[in-house]
């Protein structure tokens, strides 16, 4: 195992009760949504249904906060070294970045593209007049709300995956890192089987790295780019210089 796993702060029994208070909500809020997907007889949701508007980032933005505080108190009283989490950042902090972005989303174009053809059911969805009429109008914008929820949203995801989940004990890693993967794809489950899976490949990925790179804000910031600008290096690429 890499020298940079933590000594114990947490135990299982801990995982679980903070993967309730950070991803329950959201994962009831998935896997309805999902089942919504099927009951309308496709696999994946619309362009309109993956589509936020800065009132719902406003609001994802106080429910993560909330939740945020509600995970510090619950750490609080479990007596949790907050020192374990390893903020720092330096001079080959966006290095990592851009590689893990390279790699991730070059990670997730391959998935979806082999997905796509084992399981090309995966990929249908409703293509309604006013979703297609979206989707072929939609341009990438910055704004303010879409920013600072992309920026906590990364923090927010990859403390737990990244962070807590690493503060287990080294003997059950081998539990909490597939539990992890299981959480993060449960709660993006709105986004259909093949978005989900897809966001699973991202975790893959990021443990692969997380057992040579200490910190976690790097891992934090690319999650957050991702959020800006979709998990995937073509659409990217597609969204700067398309």
């Amino acid at each position: 195992m890499s020298e940079f796993l933590f000594e114990f702060t947490i135990n299982f029994a801990d995982l679980i009760v903070l993967s309730l208070i950070f991803f329950g909500y959201a994962t009831a809020a998935s896997l309805y949504g999902y089942l919504g997907i099927l009951q309308s007889g496709y696999a994946a949701p619309d362009y309109a249904a993956l589509t936020f508007s800065d009132r719902d980032n406003y609001n994802s933005i106080i429910i993560e906060l909330v939740l945020l505080a509600a995970a510090w108190l619950y750490l609080r009283l479990r007596r949790f070294d907050f020192k374990a989490l390893d903020f720092s950042a330096g001079r080959r902090t966006l290095p990592l970045v851009v590689l893990l972005i390279v790699c991730a989303g070059l990670a997730a174009d391959i998935y979806q593209y082999l997905h796509s053809i084992v399981l090309p059911h995966h990929y249908d969805f409703p293509q309604t007049a006013e979703a297609a009429a979206q989707a072929a109008n939609h341009q990438w914008h910055l704004s303010l709300p879409l920013l600072a929820f992309s920026l906590l949203n990364g923090f927010y995801e990859e403390l737990f995956f990244l962070g807590l989940v690493y503060a287990v004990p080294r003997k059950n890693l081998i539990y909490a890192l597939p539990f992890s993967l299981l959480v993060r794809f449960a709660f993006h489950t709105y986004q259909g089987l093949a978005g989900a899976a897809t966001v699973t490949v991202l975790g893959l990925v990021y443990i692969l790295f997380r057992r040579k790179i200490k910190t976690l804000v790097p891992f934090m910031l690319a999650h957050s780019v991702f959020d800006l600008f979709g998990l995937g290096l073509s659409g990217l690429l597609w969204a700067l210089w398309g």
